[in-house]
């Protein structure tokens, strides 16, 4: 107890991280990781945190610190989704497999973004990054795309899948972004 009241953080208990890689891998996705560490308020701390779609080699996204906040009890209780993330110094990118040039392109670099779920919305508090040599800012509210009666939300897998075509679409076009000052 002392410990924690000095340190202001704690180990993440291994359950917790497996939960977080089984929820994951279920939706076809992996995570890596070079530290961890949570503190008592429900914040989560990933260092050299990279995502990726389990068919690929390369990361989707790659960031030097990655904060996530979220209650506890409700991701035990089976209600996964954190309450806000916050990305630090990430690049978004497309894999080799799928790029043009046969080697992985990064889409968007030294980003930080700040995300907040509210409900069924997130809203984006902070984005900050850069597409080519132009810098990117974003504020605002993702709103989900309309369910049809009946149908199910896109799950993880094919919301990275349906951003890795726009990626696609979009790569060969990022040189024209090098003539803005």
């Amino acid at each position: 107890l002392v410990y924690i009241t000095v340190a202001k953080e704690l180990p993440v208990p291994d359950f917790v991280l497996r939960q977080i890689e089984t929820k994951l891998a279920s939706a076809n996705l992996a995570i890596k990781f070079g530290q961890v560490s949570f503190d008592p308020t429900g914040q989560i701390l990933f260092k050299d945190f990279s995502l990726r779609l389990r068919q690929f080699e390369e990361p989707l996204i790659t960031s030097r610190l990655v904060y996530v906040r979220a209650n506890l009890w409700a991701h035990l209780a089976g209600r996964p989704l954190p309450d806000e993330i916050h990305l630090i110094n990430a690049t978004l990118q497309l894999p080799a497999m799928l790029a043009p040039s046969g080697t992985t392109e990064p889409l968007v670099r030294d980003l930080t973004l700040k995300l907040r779920r509210a409900a069924q919305l997130w809203h984006i508090d902070l984005g900050v990054g850069r597409i080519g040599q132009l810098t990117v800012t974003a504020q605002g509210t993702l709103t989900p795309p309309a369910i049809a009666p009946g149908g199910t939300p896109p799950t993880p897998e094919e919301m990275a899948l349906r951003l890795l075509q726009l990626s696609r679409q979009l790569v060969p076009q990022i040189h024209q972004f090098d003539s803005f000052d």
